[in-house]
């Protein structure tokens, strides 16, 4: 939400950002949702109510020693009935605030501050995810976007978040003591003593240099063990993966014993941490108990010498106070310590929250699809005056598509394809080429999933568009969820009865008719075969049935006989405007348009246009001739 740290961010030069400046601005962030901003100050004046509970507990500790429990021989004395009557007014005194102490930390739980918080961060995460340009996607380590959105966020709302409570309680607690302190000699009639105020200051001093000494190797600590921590679990998501082939080439037993290394260098840097984190908790009470032996021997000294100037109570209540002075300033430091850590969580973060979006490229690239769309409009408007839907007769167009999968390397994996494809509403066309020759690419920048570099691509602005990968993905639920996926469950194309209806025209297998009629949540795509995986994937797109619907290599593992019948329903598709549906509606549906992309030269005969695609010559209309058969036929039996 700040762009007061932006150079440093998008040059990723993110350690260059002062530690404490770039919590503050996480903090910043958390304070611009009102309920989180409101809940926070409410937890923090809860706080506060108990640190004046503490400072009411050291005054009726006081007043129990000195003035209750005093000897007989004082002037203070009072009569037993009276020490009995304000022994219950103690033990009332003591007992209420506690429990209203209780009823207001149960009730802070109700905020759910870190809640809210955790769900803003990964909210923000996901989203960054799901609008990342494509090529930012397919670089991105997974196992490492996994530890940012689960882990790390969790890691930095506790530590870095969550102990701000923690180092309001413990420093209210430590002006309690020296209000106490200051209070306590002019309520009594005392002379103030430095007993407390110098050890408080000294260990403030203390703390301060310790921290600075140790910043950079805390730092460094914690960043290695997410580093070995992020691989591990990259090199664990990469083995679920690849089981098929580690088992297929038996190469199990390397593949444990590289998991046994990572495992080991976790452990390693795990190790290294706790121990640091062990010496960091034990510096606060190693402190605290020097100051504390050194007060006993000055002030036993003065107690037990005649007309010292001091009382029991006093002494003992010093020695608590003391004590209380080690604990918070040891819960201080140890939250400093988390905030200091959390460093690394927020740096992931911040780096994967900044990943490159084409958010605002594709924004501009929809604009002039609409400028385009209504100009070309006027312009049929004019040439078809009697034509009523003038938005069906507007054309596809591509024409020079330039792209390159890396970025920063324009040189590497370039697409350059000069030419022009024209395709109109309503037909249905192929991509025809050898492989890895610019297909697909062409396909996906079609079906408007990645945007080019270069050249022109022109969809008219209200067709709903849909590239359909030769890979089948499935989403998390039952079968019929994945086949209705995109589709409005109140839609009539989402029923049972439907969906069974495009299955049996693919040739569905019993085993599909059996897990659609179930309601088993399973991974389909290791269950499922080939062939049903493929048929699953053409039998989605077209119950969503797109005005515009790109297919990468539908015929890719069929044989002659299915393949055909998957030509015969793309060809309903775009004749009928859908497949299935209801012919007597025909009218009142938009033209359906398909594209697939092929490297078989068979099967062909019933495509409006073809057009060939290869890197050297560009793009240009398939003709049929012995020279364009004989490419094709050459690479591909190659």
């Amino acid at each position: 939400p700040s762009d007061k740290y932006a150079d440093c961010i998008t040059q990723g030069d993110l350690e260059a950002i002062p530690i404490w400046g770039m919590l503050f601005e996480y903090i910043k962030m958390n304070f611009s949702d009102p309920k989180i901003k409101w809940n926070t100050v409410k937890a923090i004046l809860v706080g506060g109510f108990h640190n004046l509970h503490y400072v009411f507990s050291l005054f009726l500790q006081m007043y129990l020693i000195d003035v209750i429990l005093h000897s007989k021989d004082d002037k203070h004395t009072m009569d037993t009935a009276s020490k009995c009557t304000m022994l219950v007014v103690f033990v009332v005194a003591t007992l209420v605030p506690f429990a209203i102490g209780h009823f207001l930390d149960y009730n802070v739980l109700s905020y759910r501050i870190g809640g809210k918080s955790r769900s803003m961060l990964q909210t923000c995460l996901m989203r960054r995810f799901l609008n990342l340009s494509e090529t930012v996607r397919q670089d991105l380590d997974h196992g490492g976007l996994i530890i940012a959105m689960i882990q790390d966020v969790t890691d930095l709302v506790s530590s870095g978040y969550l102990t701000i409570f923690k180092c309001f309680r413990s420093a209210g607690e430590l002006m309690m003591v020296l209000v106490f302190q200051l209070t306590y000699p002019l309520i009594t009639g005392q002379t103030p003593r430095w007993y407390i105020i110098v050890p408080l200051l000294a260990l403030i001093v203390v703390l301060t240099c310790f921290m600075m000494v140790r910043t950079s190797f805390i730092t460094w600590v914690e960043s290695n063990r997410k580093q070995k921590q992020t691989t591990l679990l990259g090199f664990v998501s990469f083995i679920v993966k690849q089981n098929r082939i580690i088992a297929d080439y038996n190469r199990r037993a390397p593949c444990v014993a590289d998991y046994e290394t990572h495992v080991a260098a976790y452990n390693g840097a795990d190790t290294l941490k706790m121990q640091v984190v062990l010496n960091n908790g034990y510096f606060c009470p190693w402190v605290a108990r020097v100051c504390i032996g050194i007060y006993t021997y000055i002030a036993g000294k003065i107690l037990i010498s005649e007309g010292g100037g001091i009382t029991l109570g006093i002494f003992l209540a010093n020695i608590a106070i003391m004590e209380t002075i080690g604990k918070e300033s040891s819960i201080i430091f140890e939250a400093l310590l988390e905030m200091q850590a959390s460093i690394d969580s927020l740096r992931h973060i911040t780096h994967v929250m900044n990943l490159p979006t084409d958010l605002e490229e594709r924004r501009l690239a929809n604009e002039k699809r609409r400028v385009k769309t209504l100009e070309m409009k006027e312009h049929l408007m004019g040439q078809y005056p009697a034509a009523k839907n003038l938005l069906d007769l507007e054309p596809i167009l591509l024409e020079d598509i330039e792209f390159s999968y890396k970025l920063g390397d324009p040189d590497l994996s370039r697409v350059n394809l000069q030419g022009r494809i024209t395709l109109h509403q309503g037909s249905l066309s192929a991509f025809l080429g050898p492989p890895s020759e610019g297909k697909s690419t062409l396909l996906s920048i079609l079906g408007n999933v990645m945007l080019p570099s270069g050249g022109l691509c022109f969809i008219p602005s209200h067709l709903r568009v849909l590239r359909v990968t030769a890979e089948t993905q499935f989403y998390r639920g039952t079968l019929l969820d994945n086949l209705t996926f995109g589709v409005d469950k109140t839609d009539p194309d989402s029923s049972l009865a439907f969906v069974k209806g495009i299955l049996e025209r693919l040739g569905v297998t019993q085993r599909l008719l059996h897990y659609i009629d179930g309601d088993q949540e399973m991974t389909w795509a290791e269950i499922l075969s080939q062939t049903e995986c493929q048929i699953l994937n053409l039998t989605r797109a077209f119950v969503f049935n797109p005005e515009l619907l790109c297919i990468d290599r539908p015929f890719s593992i069929f044989d002659e006989v299915r393949s055909a019948t998957v030509l015969e329903l793309l060809r309903e598709f775009v004749t009928k405007k859908g497949v299935e549906q209801n012919p007597e509606a025909a009218s009142m549906r938009r033209p359906r348009t398909c594209v697939f992309a092929t490297d078989k030269i068979t099967s062909l005969e019933d495509v409006d246009r073809i057009f060939k695609i290869d890197l050297a010559n560009g793009i240009h209309d398939f003709d049929g001739s012995d020279q364009d058969q004989d490419a094709l036929t050459v690479h591909h039996t190659m």
